[in-house]
């Protein structure tokens, strides 16, 4: 799978097990690892709560130091994390879940922007 390239404050899409290019010179490299769960209300369905999915992104520094974000689709959770002078914001996951079906891990891509973070 191709590296994805990053431009700050721009959104970009990862699949599962893709990672981008470096940040600048000297920023890190984030890798998509894993969807850990995905209760979001199926489309088509009436839900009482919309449901939440967690993916979790890797931050591979210069100082080869890997820091796990875990981010949240709905907006009562962290949907943004900051670290090492980087945020990462969670803008979506898709595909979106179907009633009666499940979702392949490597169909999830996750949408993200990138950007300095304000110390």
């Amino acid at each position: 799978m191709a590296q994805v390239q990053i431009v700050l404050g721009e959104e970009f899409v990862l699949h599962v097990g893709q990672t981008t290019a470096q940040v600048g010179e000297t920023g890190p490299r984030l890798t998509f690892e894993a969807v850990l769960e995905d209760s979001r209300c199926p489309v088509g369905v009436t839900c009482v709560w919309a449901g939440d999915a967690v993916v979790v992104v890797a931050l591979d520094g210069t100082d080869n130091d890997t820091k796990r974000l875990e981010l949240h689709t709905n907006s009562d959770f962290d949907t943004k994390s900051a670290t090492d002078g980087y945020s990462v914001h969670l803008i979506d996951l898709s595909p979106l879940p179907r009633e009666g079906s499940t979702i392949e891990v490597d169909r999830y891509q996750a949408t993200l922007v990138v950007r300095r973070s304000v110390a």
